[in-house]
């Protein structure tokens, strides 16, 4: 793989802040300053509507959700949505998908939460059958274990996007995920705490078996990554920026699917140690998961600098590995994506990914 493209991923607070001028003007100044994506985040807000907005502000940046939680939704409502975007975009959207907690798919979106693999593979599927049956206007058949859709009368049919089908991202934490996208997808995006020895001895090798079961290439498959990144303009605005990134760091370890991970660096203590502190529901939980985690094991999962030098270290880290870089930004004070658009303005960013 040759130098990743710098992407940007947007994570709204506010009101303020989700708003169709400035989610506009944010595209319109990502895409100027030289990102070649511009990614929404499903947490607050729905990941879509913002990228309706975007759509009228730029004409070259591809628009993304990263990701989009596949298992609280129909795959009906997601190729909608989805149709519509990629011919808002011209072409330019990207479909991530995620399969969520089972703990948040169950209680917060009571939708079913087991066999997650099963059903992301056969959400991905029905998308697929039902966007290649709206673009051919020929009859949806679809029949799985999990999802059937078989009733596309004519008049809540869409007409073919000119654009075709949108490009499919899967977001893996595990190998056998990453193996069903290196199978399924056009993507992969990899978790934010992802390190160098994670990607290369455990994410990558079961993408190239999902690729190597579909009869795909690395060239037809894109690795995206998204770096923890803490950005100060002197070491000490950098440690008070790496505040939010040491509790969610901390936060990461906990779930059980995320384990495997921090073992593969010694560090199940830490995954321990948290669950601990956060289940004994103490008042200063937050500051002492904060705590554990060092200057050592903040270096080794996430990306610190300035605003000159983060991008080149985040394309550095992950050369040969990933073909997209979507820093997932920590500073001092509200940020709102003025330090990616900075340091895109300042640095030289070589798009060849």
């Amino acid at each position: 793989m040759s130098t990743a493209a710098i992407d940007r991923i947007i994570d709204l607070e506010s009101f303020a802040e989700f708003s169709a001028a400035k989610i506009a003007a944010d595209a319109a100044a990502c895409e100027a300053a030289g990102a070649r994506g511009f990614w929404t985040v499903e947490r607050l807000h729905d990941p879509f509507l913002p990228l309706a907005f975007a759509s009228t502000a730029t004409t070259t940046i591809d628009l993304g959700t990263s990701v989009t939680v596949a298992l609280s939704r129909s795959p009906m409502t997601v190729a909608y949505a989805s149709h519509d975007l990629q011919a808002l975009t011209g072409g330019r959207f990207i479909l991530g998908l995620g399969p969520q907690h089972k703990s948040h798919v169950a209680n917060r979106f009571s939708m079913p939460s087991d066999h997650p693999l099963g059903r992301m593979r056969e959400f991905v599927g029905a998308l697929r059958t039902i966007w290649k049956s709206w673009n051919t206007q020929r009859p949806l058949n679809f029949r799985g274990q999990f999802y059937t859709h078989t009733l596309m009368p004519p008049y809540v049919c869409p007409p073919p996007n000119p654009f075709g089908p949108p490009r499919i991202f899967m977001a893996a934490v595990g190998p056998k995920m990453a193996e069903l996208a290196g199978e399924i997808a056009d993507g992969v995006i990899a978790p934010p705490f992802s390190t160098v020895k994670f990607l290369s001895e455990i994410l990558l090798p079961a993408v190239e078996r999902g690729l190597a079961r579909s009869g795909r290439t690395w060239d037809e498959f894109t690795v995206m990554c998204l770096p923890m990144t803490v950005v100060g303009a002197s070491p000490s605005e950098q440690e008070r920026a790496s505040s939010s990134a040491r509790l969610e760091l901390a936060l990461h370890s906990s779930p059980a699917d995320a384990r495997a991970l921090f073992d593969l660096h010694g560090l199940g203590s830490l995954c321990d140690q948290v669950t601990e502190i956060f289940l004994s529901g103490a008042p200063d939980h937050a500051a002492r998961m904060t705590a554990l985690v060092t200057d050592e094991i903040l270096d080794l999962f996430a990306v610190v600098g300035r605003h000159d030098e983060i991008l080149d270290r985040a394309q550095h880290r992950f050369a040969g590995m990933a073909n997209r870089v979507a820093p997932i930004i920590y500073t001092a004070a509200p940020d709102n994506g003025q330090a990616l658009t900075s340091a895109l303005r300042t640095a030289r960013v070589e798009h060849t990914g």
